[in-house]
């Protein structure tokens, strides 16, 4: 019996309530609803809206801002007497200077990853998506034409990427099941992990801290023993 597969196209799926990350490339909002980026146009970070669900695929959900719970502090009114359908008008809810702070970042980000060869980009931004959607060890990653998709490259280059996460023991390919992520990250150039750490100024706190501990006994210790 031949079978046709489709999207998901949610039924009698609620409005859901979304916290806005950060801005995508093309200034749609990005959030996260059971464990899946989901991009909401004209949603800005910090905010959490009410969406709809207007397609769901594999490892993405694209939806649609009903409105907004709570408004971010950079929001502007949509200029009166202008037709919000005309193109290039994709931040102009959001305020001047958060506008020219968002293209700068960009730009950097883009002159930067130029430096950069395309596999390991893509290695770096795998661990931000296992970051953003607090992936488990041993739990599986999109496959690759998923990853492929979002992150707008190459499957060939999603393959090397995996190779690398592959050597720095973050991820391991279980043949014939797909990419997991591994029991243990971490043990070579990254040994502690950190890379997956979500909070870095809590793990900054954290780190200092283990120093204020360390440091007074290793330094009375060397004084201890220095006459030695």
């Amino acid at each position: 019996m031949n079978r046709k597969f489709t999207h998901n196209k949610p039924k009698h799926e609620k409005d859901v309530i979304i916290t806005i990350k950060r801005l995508g490339i093309n200034g749609e909002g990005i959030g996260y609803y059971k464990k899946k980026i989901i991009f909401i146009p004209g949603a800005l970070p910090d905010e959490v809206v009410v969406a709809k669900i207007v397609k769901s695929y594999p490892h993405y959900i694209q939806g649609e801002l009903v409105r907004i719970k709570e408004k971010s502090p950079d929001r502007v009114d949509f200029p009166e007497g202008v037709d919000p359908e005309i193109g290039g008008l994709e931040l102009v809810h959001l305020s001047y200077d958060k506008q020219l702070e968002f293209k700068k970042n960009n730009m950097l980000e883009s002159l930067n990853n130029n430096k950069k060869l395309l596999p390991r980009q893509a290695a770096e931004q795998i661990i931000k998506l296992i970051r953003e959607n607090q992936l488990q060890a041993g739990e599986k990653l999109p496959n690759e034409f998923d990853m492929a998709q979002q992150l707008s490259v190459g499957r060939g280059t999603i393959r090397e990427a995996v190779k690398i996460l592959e050597s720095r023991n973050i991820v391991e390919i279980r043949r014939g099941r797909g990419t997991f992520v591994c029991e243990h990250p971490g043990l070579m150039e990254d040994p502690l992990g950190l890379a997956l750490v979500e909070d870095k100024e809590r793990l900054a706190l954290d780190l200092c801290e283990v120093r204020l501990i360390l440091e007074p006994e290793l330094a009375a210790l060397a004084a201890k023993r220095a006459g030695e």
